[in-house]
């Protein structure tokens, strides 16, 4: 009997978007399973980037998108990625404690990231 792919992945987190799973380990790195039309899924790295691995992971609830970011970037967790540069989320706030203090600065990257996209909307719009 034959180990399953994902046994090499763990500790892992996993989050799933239609029919395509991702797998972030903690070391930083992405996977994907995509569903075939063959049956199974085969595992593939999606974010081939091992000097900017995938620092943290934040789940927007209004929207069910999940973003990664690593130390200088982030992007969608999605079939295409596409990272945006951002601030270093590992600095700043000092006397707040981790993990909050890099929940609490990602979550203004996409603040600040999502006001914007909405500006740019609105110039658009003109």
């Amino acid at each position: 009997m034959s180990a399953s792919p994902f046994a090499a992945l763990r500790p892992f987190y996993v989050y799933a978007k239609g029919s395509s799973l991702f797998f972030v380990t903690e070391s930083g790195k992405l996977y994907t399973a995509k569903a075939s039309q063959a049956g199974g899924r085969k595992v593939e790295e999606a974010w081939p980037r091992p000097q900017q691995p995938v620092l943290a992971l934040l789940l927007d609830a209004n929207s069910s998108q999940v973003f990664a970011f690593g130390k200088d970037s982030f992007f969608e967790v999605r079939d295409v990625m596409q990272p945006s540069p951002c601030e270093d989320i590992t600095g700043g706030l000092p006397g707040v404690e981790e993990p909050l203090r890099t929940v609490m600065r990602c979550a203004e990257i996409l603040k600040k990231w999502r006001q914007s996209v909405k500006e740019a909307l609105l110039i658009s719009d003109n």
